[in-house]
């Protein structure tokens, strides 16, 4: 009717039409493309192919407040590979003492009475005279080992002192690994405030846009890299979102507390 009424131009016709063409033509190769990742992420988790799945998620953009404090205490406190070091220290500790120990006087003391000295009630040996009894008594006194154990003691305090150096690089990890983390958080959560913004203006601009174009005061070709705008805007905005909640999980991960519930990650056990 607005072609007939000379609002729209022929040539503005024909170039809607071949927008609409291209649009459906893109529509077509992205479900194509939605099939074909869907197949792949079957595949994946081991689903046959045929099988149908549907996929519910939620996109909206929640801001939460990480401190670092709050994530360096927590990641330090719950992170298992911090609880393996410090078992390994203590067990080197305790090797160094056993080791230690070796060049110390031992003394042994063996009592046993009865018939074949094998007799279990002990207290009747003060008793029944009559029955064999025997006591013995053993030291062992290191007079000269030629620095056997003064050598397994150094090798023992070396590897003390490794686990340490272990424990101590792996805290400085983590404590770096904690620290991009919360950056890259803040650095997404910025972005993706930003790109909502953008979205909202684009949106107005479409809608204005929209309506000069109805009017017959914006051409075809205006409208369409208004739409292009808005659709970038909105393709920008998703992946700001996206890239939010991979921070957030990657934060979630490292220090095993979940900051949306404020709360720790529950990790259940394999069956």
């Amino acid at each position: 009717l607005k072609q007939q009424a000379g609002l729209f131009p022929e040539l503005e016709v024909l170039r809607l039409e071949v927008e609409l063409a291209n649009a459906r033509n893109t529509m077509t190769n992205s479900e194509a493309s939605v099939q074909r990742t869907e197949d792949n992420f079957k595949v994946l988790i081991g689903l046959p192919v045929e099988e149908a799945i549907s996929v519910s998620t939620e996109l909206a953009y929640r801001p939460i407040t990480a401190s670092l404090e709050k994530a360096l205490t927590e990641a330090l406190q719950r992170r298992t590979e911090l609880r393996s070091d410090e078992i390994s220290v203590q067990l080197s500790e305790i090797n160094v003492k056993e080791t230690d120990a070796g060049s110390e006087i031992k003394g042994e003391l063996f009592a046993s009475y009865g018939f074949l000295n094998e007799e279990k009630n002990f207290r009747d040996a003060f008793q029944k005279f009559d029955t064999d009894r025997s006591i013995r008594l053993g030291l062992t006194v290191p007079l000269w080992d030629w620095g056997k154990n003064s050598a397994e003691v150094q090798a023992a305090e070396a590897s003390l002192e490794s686990n340490r150096l272990t424990q101590k690089n792996r805290i400085d990890l983590i404590k770096q690994e904690i620290r991009e983390a919360v950056r890259n958080l803040a650095s997404a959560q910025q972005r993706a405030e930003i790109s909502q913004r953008s979205e909202e203006l684009a949106e107005k601009s479409y809608r204005i846009s929209l309506l000069k174009f109805e009017n017959g005061d914006l051409s075809s070709q205006d409208l369409a890299l208004e739409q292009n705008r808005l659709t970038q805007a909105r393709t920008n905005s998703l992946n700001a979102i996206i890239d939010y909640k991979q921070a957030l999980a990657d934060l979630r991960r490292k220090t095993l507390w979940d900051f949306e519930k404020d709360e720790p990650v529950n990790v259940a056990a394999p069956q």
